[in-house]
């Protein structure tokens, strides 16, 4: 396989860890999150960043009334409910503060975050190079 093959399968896996940096409360979108919808709307987006580490393609899918539903579902931890129309005007107001890619809503109504895509490019680089290298001295030693 050549790299671009790994870095291709790297790219498509879920992520198994979320770089959060320590200083998220203190992003300016995400202050503004929290101005907009209160602290409940920032563990929201962190349950949500959560979901689209783990979606194929990093990507959720809101384009019909099931794609909301499970959304609501997933927005509905620790016991509390999330309607469909309180999951809607979040999505709307992650879209106003510029948490959620505003052309690939735009285009095709689905959620995903340029930032955790940035991530995501970042750890399928680095797991393509170590699968690639590996591969490598795999071929070296006549495996």
């Amino acid at each position: 396989m050549e790299y671009s093959d790994y870095y291709q399968e790297a790219l498509a896996e879920p992520m198994k860890w979320i770089h959060l940096d320590t200083d998220f409360m203190r992003d300016f979108k995400v202050r503004r999150l929290a101005v907009v919808g209160g602290w409940k709307y920032v563990g929201k987006y962190a349950a949500l960043i959560a979901c689209l580490g783990e979606a194929k393609g990093h990507v959720y899918d809101v384009t019909d009334e099931h794609g909301w539903e499970f959304l609501a579902a997933d927005l509905s931890c620790g016991g509390c409910s999330c309607p469909v129309s309180d999951a809607k005007a979040f999505v709307r107001a992650l879209y106003d503060v510029g948490l959620i890619d505003r052309a690939m809503w735009d285009e095709s109504g689905k959620i995903a975050s340029e930032r955790l895509m940035r991530d995501v490019e970042k750890a399928a680089r680095d797991v393509a190079a170590a699968r690639y290298k590996a591969a490598l001295m795999r071929a070296k030693k006549g495996h």
